[in-house]
């Protein structure tokens, strides 16, 4: 469905107003843009209907502008990491979103800040921020978000004979072993870093 002129100037105003958060309900959203809430009401549809906004969940009835209009270009070309070799910068008609490539239910999400160097082997350095995915469930050699013994950390699960246990990245330290209880909180499936 295509939209009006009208229409792709409301949503450039939501995405410069909202594009990091929930749009407000119908009324404020209205009096903010100064806007009739009938006229609102009509052009939030048409974006849904067009695939502009989005709700986290089917039954919810907050909108998104969706992730496809927030993010950067992605060029066609891959980027070579070995020897050097020509390539014709080729931009694609599409944007890619950071947060929907890396997070893939928002409500099930967080981002912790590593700070210490006991996974620098996994390449964690101290200042990334882990992506975690909530879940008391984990399989051995997975990078978890761990309470052991009444405190937190980020290490590999370790699973073997029936015993658990969590193994750091880095041989200046030794694997840890649960003296009271370890509790998984989540499984790490993404790392940022910025240079």
């Amino acid at each position: 469905m295509s939209i009006t002129r009208r229409q792709k100037e409301f949503l450039q105003q939501l995405i410069e107003t909202y594009s990091n958060r929930p749009l407000p309900p119908i009324r404020t959203l209205a009096d903010d843009l100064k806007q009739h809430r009938t006229t609102v009401y009509r052009w939030i549809q048409v974006l849904e209907e067009s695939g502009y906004l989005a709700k986290d969940r089917p039954e919810s009835t907050r909108f998104y502008i969706h992730p496809k209009l927030l993010g950067v270009p992605l060029l066609e070309t891959r980027i070579p990491a070995g020897e050097p070799v020509g390539v014709e910068e080729d931009y694609l008609d599409q944007r890619m979103s950071l947060d929907e490539y890396l997070i893939q239910d928002r409500n099930q999400t967080f981002l912790l800040k590593v700070k210490g160097d006991s996974m620098i082997n996994a390449g964690i350095y101290e200042g990334d921020i882990v992506v975690v995915s909530i879940t008391n469930q984990a399989r051995d050699g997975q990078i978890i978000v761990a309470r052991i013994d009444g405190e937190m950390t980020l290490k590999y699960l370790r699973n073997r004979n029936g015993k658990t246990w969590l193994d750091p990245a880095n041989e200046k330290y030794p694997p840890i072993h649960p003296r009271s209880g370890l509790e998984v909180r989540g499984v790490m499936t993404g790392l940022i870093r910025k240079l």
